[in-house]
C-alpha cells in the first residue's frame, strides 16, 4: 500500500492527507480497474476494503468527503519503521446479538427516510450506485454482444435456408431430365 501512495502518478486517484496520517481513494472506479490488479490478485473494491480491516485500517468519516479514507495508528507517509507495526488482527470469537432491532415496515423506508439512514453513509450509497452502475454497464455490454450474434446466426439461417432451396432447385430440375430421358429413351 505504501508504495502505491508513493508513486506520483498515481496522485489523481490515491494520495496520502495533507497530514501523512491517512490516505484517500479519490477515484474509485479507476483504483479498482486499474491499480488494484497490479498489486493485488483481485480487482474487488469490497476485497480490498476487508484485507484493510483485517489489518486494522478504519475507514475515516466525514458527512463532506465523498473520497474513501483510511487511516492506521502506524501506517503515515513519513514513518516507514513503523510499518513492521501493522500486523494481521487475531481473529476473535464473534458475539451472538441478544436481539435483532426491529426493521422499519418498506413503506416507512421509502417515504420518511434520509438518504444516509439505516446504516449507510453517503460514501456507501455512492460506492453501491457505483457498483450498480459498473453492473448496469457490464449487462448491457453483454447485451450488445447477444444482439451481433443474434444478428450473425440470423444471417446464417437465411443462408442456409437460401442454400437448402437452390439444392432443391437442382434436384427438381435433375428428376425432370431423368424423366424427359426416361421418356424419350
Amino acid at each position: 500500500m505504501h508504495r502505491m501512495l508513493e508513486d506520483s502518478r498515481l496522485n489523481s486517484v490515491l494520495s496520502w492527507t495533507l497530514n501523512g496520517d491517512a490516505f484517500v481513494i479519490k477515484d474509485v472506479t479507476t483504483f479498482t480497474q486499474s491499480i488494484l490488479p497490479k498489486f493485488f490478485r483481485h480487482s474487488n473494491f469490497s476485497s480490498f476494503v476487508r484485507q484493510l480491516n483485517k489489518y486494522d485500517f478504519h475507514k475515516v468519516r466525514r458527512y463532506y468527503c465523498l473520497n474513501w479514507m483510511f487511516r492506521h495508528p502506524d501506517f503515515h507517509a513519513d514513518r516507514r519503521p513503523t510499518l513492521e507495526n501493522i500486523k494481521r488482527k487475531e481473529p476473535g470469537r464473534r458475539r451472538k446479538p441478544t436481539t435483532t432491532a426491529p426493521q422499519p415496515p418498506v413503506e416507512n423506508v421509502l417515504h420518511h427516510s434520509s438518504p444516509s439512514s439505516y446504516g449507510k453513509t453517503v460514501g456507501d450509497q455512492i460506492f453501491e450506485l457505483e457498483r450498480l452502475r459498473q453492473s448496469q454497464d457490464s449487462m448491457a455490454r453483454c447485451l450488445s454482444r447477444l444482439e451481433v450474434d443474434y444478428a450473425r446466426a440470423l444471417e446464417d439461417l437465411v443462408d442456409c435456408n437460401q442454400n437448402i432451396a437452390k439444392q432443391e432447385d437442382v434436384m427438381q430440375s435433375m428428376v425432370q431430365y431423368i424423366r424427359q430421358r426416361d421418356q424419350s429413351g
